[in-house]
């Protein structure tokens, strides 16, 4: 393994394992969100508009979005946390979070496909 990309091992790892039916929802819901941001709409109006029966999932959906933003803004385009925050009418607060919740989550991920690996060879 050693050299080769792992990326698909790592999002192995994080993917929240959801059903057919939340993945088509958390995919139509990430795209809603990605409109109304474009709009100009306030997160806060954005969160309660958005229609999600599962709490659980909605929140999964809610955070994901802010990490693909991150990603794409962020680490992408090196667009300012702050920038982003008044773009998108939120928290500076919600972006942390957000942002140290993903390092998080690539540190465990790439930890646990390093243990794989030296499980497997």
């Amino acid at each position: 393994m050693e050299g080769e990309d792992d990326t698909d091992a790592r999002f192995q790892v994080v993917e929240p394992n959801l059903s057919e039916e939340e993945d088509r929802i958390h995919t139509e819901s990430i795209a809603l969100i990605r409109e109304a941001v474009q709009a100009g709409k306030k997160w806060e109006r954005i969160v309660k508009e958005l229609k999600v029966a599962d709490a659980a999932l909605k929140q999964i959906i809610l955070d994901d979005f802010l990490k693909v933003t991150i990603a794409e803004h962020h680490f992408g385009q090196g667009e300012g946390l702050k920038a982003i925050a008044k773009r998108m009418h939120l928290p500076m607060a919600a972006l942390v979070a957000a942002k140290e919740s993903m390092i998080d989550e690539v540190r465990a991920a790439s930890e646990e496909v390093y243990r794989r690996s030296k499980q497997g060879g």
